[in-house]
């Protein structure tokens, strides 16, 4: 009895999968290259111009802070002479607090541009992009767009990277940094 159980469940679930074989729509897939898009996109560039403008900036800050920190040692170098050794250590340890606040505010400045560069590409992605990519997925009438990256097999006419890229180019050139 409990064979034709089993035999009768089977059939039923045969059946039922042989019904959804029928039914069973394929997917319409489309490709997307990000590496491409950020590469090539102006508002990208611009975001990176913005960094490497800050970056450079902060480096010459640096720069001109550090020489300052030397001509400030020398300066120590000599007061130690004319100094006690207790004014001599007072001066020593004002001087590392400055070194230290400064490397402290240094590397919150680069947290910062970094930020501002997250937040920047964040926006353009969740804002612009990825309605963009939408839009253009629906246009064709897609289920699903996938990262050229996630993919194994490239077939290019599932490539919308190139409409993608020319419709944020249109609609968005330009964000401002904000570090």
């Amino acid at each position: 009895m409990r064979k034709i159980a089993f035999a009768i469940a089977m059939l039923v679930a045969f059946a039922a999968s042989a019904q959804k074989a029928e039914d069973f729509q394929p997917v319409r897939i489309g490709v997307v290259n990000s590496q491409k898009i950020t590469e090539n996109a102006r508002v990208m560039k611009s975001i990176n111009t913005q960094r490497d403008k800050l970056l450079d900036d902060l480096k010459a800050s640096v720069e001109k802070k550090r020489k300052e920190f030397e001509a400030r040692e020398g300066d120590l170098r000599t007061k130690r002479i004319a100094l006690s050794p207790d004014a001599f250590q007072k001066e020593v340890a004002a001087f590392q607090k400055s070194v230290m606040d400064f490397d402290r505010s240094t590397q919150e400045r680069e947290a910062a541009i970094r930020k501002g560069v997250f937040d920047a590409m964040k926006t353009v992605n969740e804002d612009h992009l990825e309605p963009i990519i939408r839009e253009v997925g629906r246009k064709y009438g897609l289920d699903m767009v996938l990262s050229e990256a996630m993919t194994v097999l490239i077939n290019n006419r599932l490539d919308l990277t190139d409409e993608v890229l020319k419709n944020l180019n249109d609609k968005i050139k330009d964000i401002k940094v904000r570090a």
